[in-house]
């Protein structure tokens, strides 16, 4: 272990590393947690890697029997963990379905352009045979003639 983390073991865990070890306890992959956090997942490699030299853990599951040992965590945490998880996953379900009607929807505005376009093409062959040479002056007849 480097001079820089064997600093860092002596430091009390910030409230950054309580949370990360929570979202640990509670079983959370890297994207989770950076999706929770609107950070990105080399930022909670980051997070990960300071909170475990903090707690002085050489692993995931070590540092969380060690923040269980010490008093950093608790079974409310864990349970308010889970429960933002299973709101993400509901939010998730909602989004994903909310796409498949835009996108039905979308098919269906497709479709209606493309029939305005087949009736402007009937509109301008229709008007094309009105304005032929039986209609010319049209709407007054015969040329010359009212």
């Amino acid at each position: 272990m480097n001079k820089r983390y064997l600093e860092m073991s002596r430091q009390r865990p910030t409230s950054l590393d309580r949370e990360t070890l929570e979202f640990i306890a509670a079983g959370m992959t890297l994207e989770e947690m950076a999706e929770v956090t609107y950070t990105n997942i080399d930022t909670m490699k980051h997070r990960v890697s300071r909170m475990m030299a903090r707690v002085g853990a050489n692993n995931r599951g070590h540092a969380v029997a060690i923040a269980y040992q010490q008093g950093l965590l608790g079974p409310a945490a864990a349970a308010d963990v889970r429960q933002l998880k299973t709101t993400i996953s509901g939010l998730r379900s909602k989004v994903s379905e909310l796409e498949k009607q835009h996108d039905q929807q979308r098919l269906v505005i497709v479709a209606e352009e493309r029939r305005v376009v087949e009736l402007e093409k009937e509109l301008d062959a229709a008007l094309e045979r009105m304005e032929g040479p039986a209609m010319s002056g049209w709407p007054y007849g015969q040329q010359g003639q009212l």
